[in-house]
């Protein structure tokens, strides 16, 4: 016999009972998988930001610590610039007190003498026979008091005679401004072409050069570090 109408009704109502529940253990499955992708999905980027943050923080550390670096560095540098002009300057004023004795040597008893031995000094090193005296004007009457004894002079030491020795009024050593002179001679021949500056501030200035290596190790004691004296 054939199914009734209520037999029907009863397999339709339990194949859609079927599906219903296959279709919501599916939607489960499906929910239950989605958030655990979530899950995952928002433990990764808490991780990839965590690490973003940490990457961070040890760049920002890392300048930091450069930056301190730097700024000892400068800090260092500086200190050492501020000793280095405070040295420069010591050593400075000793020249400039020099400069000022040697104004004052200028104008005292032994200045007549030491413009004589200028003189002979720069004559004999031109070994020429016509030279010419530039001096301060301040100096013209001592360069004329010892310019026949130091023509003597020469000439004994080079063996010669004929040496004459004429003061360059037109063109004296200035007394102002920055090439002000302290005083002594300055000699030339064959018209300017050569010359020898025995001026007192020159002198000075080679001296100076000269004795600039024991001047520092006077101020300042022998460096260690330092490898050369000068």
């Amino acid at each position: 016999a054939g199914l009734s109408d209520d037999d029907v009704q009863s397999q339709i109502e339990q194949m859609i009972k079927f599906i219903k529940q296959e279709a919501e253990e599916k939607a489960e499955e499906i929910r239950v998988k989605a958030e655990e992708d979530f899950n995952i999905m928002k433990q990764e980027e808490v991780e990839t930001e965590r690490k973003r943050i940490r990457n961070e923080y040890e760049r920002r550390e890392k300048q930091v610590e450069i930056e301190k670096k730097i700024a000892y560095s400068n800090s260092i540098n500086q200190n050492r610039l501020r000793v280095l002009k405070a040295r420069e300057d010591a050593v400075g004023g000793i020249l400039d007190t020099a400069k000022g004795k040697i104004s004052d040597y200028a104008k005292g008893k032994g200045y007549k003498n030491l413009m004589q031995r200028l003189i002979v000094q720069g004559a004999i090193s031109l070994e020429e026979s016509s030279i010419s005296i530039r001096c301060r004007e301040a100096d013209y009457g001592i360069v004329e008091k010892v310019k026949d004894n130091a023509v003597s002079e020469v000439e004994k030491q080079r063996g010669v005679t004929g040496i004459t020795l004429t003061i360059d009024k037109s063109n004296p050593l200035p007394v102002t401004g920055i090439d002000a002179s302290s005083g002594g001679v300055e000699l030339s021949a064959l018209g300017g072409a050569i010359r020898v500056d025995n001026t007192l501030d020159t002198r000075l200035s080679l001296a100076y050069e000269a004795l600039l290596p024991e001047i520092r190790v006077a101020l300042f004691g022998k460096s260690a570090t330092r490898k050369f004296d000068n």
